[in-house]
């Protein structure tokens, strides 16, 4: 009887360890060494682990002209497209009808200015279903502060 009442008391713990992962900004160990390896590349000036601290379900990285150069698993499982699709596409892709003007004006004037943005826009996946989602834009400068690109955590709202 003890042991079962051990078990119904860790379910709930396991559940929360799932859900914190997700809260915590959690990364799959080869979407970590991914950017650690792209930061490498790109002698990007920032912490990505402390970057990643905030919850997201996908990450995109674009070069300078704002086209997907990479993104995480995460990005296929929001959108239902795969990364080979949508690299070398601008993320605008995304949008349709329902897309708000005024928060995609907001977008791009600081993309312009380079400046970090955070806006919920509606976006569609392949399917064609809408779905909101909150994305954060900071431009990723690098050692010799130029900028080379921009990295955007997206997460689905409900």
């Amino acid at each position: 009887m003890k042991d079962s009442t051990k078990k119904k008391r860790m379910h709930p713990l396991l559940s929360w360890d799932i859900i914190a992962d997700r809260m915590t900004g959690q990364v799959p160990d080869k979407d970590l060494k991914a950017l650690q390896e792209l930061k490498k590349k790109y002698k990007w000036n920032v912490n990505i682990t402390t970057l990643l601290k905030s919850a997201f379900d996908a990450i995109v990285i674009t070069d300078v002209q704002e086209n997907i150069c990479w993104t995480s698993k995460g990005f296929e499982q929001m959108t239902g497209y795969k990364v080979s699709f949508a690299r070398n596409k601008k993320p605008t892709f995304l949008q349709g009808a329902k897309t708000n003007q005024a928060s995609k004006v907001k977008i791009r004037e600081a993309i312009n200015r380079r400046q970090p943005v955070s806006e919920t826009v509606i976006n569609y996946r392949k399917d064609g279903s809408e779905y909101t989602c909150r994305v954060a834009i900071s431009p990723l400068y690098n050692s010799e502060n130029t900028l080379t690109h921009f990295i955007a955590l997206e997460s689905e709202v409900n």
